[in-house]
C-alpha cells in the first residue's frame, strides 16, 4: 500500500508544465497560427542558451499525455534563411501509442510555403504523413499511409487555390 501511494505521489510531481507563450491566443478564427502575432511575441521573449528568441509550451503527464508547441526562427538545412517554423506534438495513451504532429514553415515574407502533418497509432503500426507544399500554380499535397509498417500507398493532389490547405 505504501509503495502504491509513493508511486502515485511521485507521478504527481513528475508532471511538467513549461511555457513562455499561450499559443491559443495566437490563432486565427480558422485555427491556423497567426505568424505576425507569433513573431511579435518571439521578439519580446527572453534569449535562450543558443542566443535565439523562441516560444514554447509543454504540458506533460509521464507515459499518459504530452502536448508540446514551439515557434522560432527556422535554422534547419534546406530551408530559406529568415523564415520561421512552428511545431506541435500531441501524444496520448500508455507510452504515447497515438501521436499527432504538425510543422508549419514560413518564408522571410511571412508566406506559408510548407506544412507537414503526421499521425501515428500504436507506435507506427498505422501512420499517415501529409506534406503540403506551395508551388507557383497552387498547392501540392502528398499523402503517405502505412499499415503494419509495410502495406499502404501514397497519393498526390494538386490544388489551384492560393489558400493553404
Amino acid at each position: 500500500m505504501l509503495r502504491n501511494l509513493f508511486a502515485l505521489f511521485l507521478a504527481f510531481f513528475l508532471c511538467a508544465c513549461a511555457s513562455n507563450h499561450d499559443f491559443r491566443r495566437s490563432e486565427l478564427p480558422n485555427g491556423a497560427p497567426d505568424v505576425a502575432v507569433l513573431k511579435a511575441a518571439a521578439a519580446n521573449a527572453k534569449v535562450d542558451q543558443d542566443q535565439r528568441r523562441s516560444l514554447h509550451s509543454v504540458r506533460w503527464i509521464p507515459l499518459v499525455s504530452l502536448n508540446a508547441e514551439g515557434f522560432g526562427a527556422d535554422h534547419e538545412d534546406g530551408y530559406p534563411e529568415g523564415g520561421h517554423k512552428l511545431g506541435r506534438v500531441q501524444g496520448w495513451g500508455p507510452l504515447y501509442c497515438a501521436l499527432d504532429s504538425e510543422e508549419w514553415h514560413w518564408d522571410e515574407n511571412d508566406a506559408l510555403y510548407e506544412r507537414e502533418e503526421r499521425f501515428h497509432v500504436l507506435w507506427g503500426l498505422y501512420r499517415k504523413d501529409t506534406l503540403h507544399v506551395r508551388t507557383d500554380r497552387g498547392w501540392r499535397s502528398q499523402t503517405k499511409s502505412r499499415w503494419l509498417w509495410f502495406f499502404g500507398g501514397s497519393d498526390v493532389e494538386h490544388s489551384a487555390s492560393k489558400v493553404a490547405p
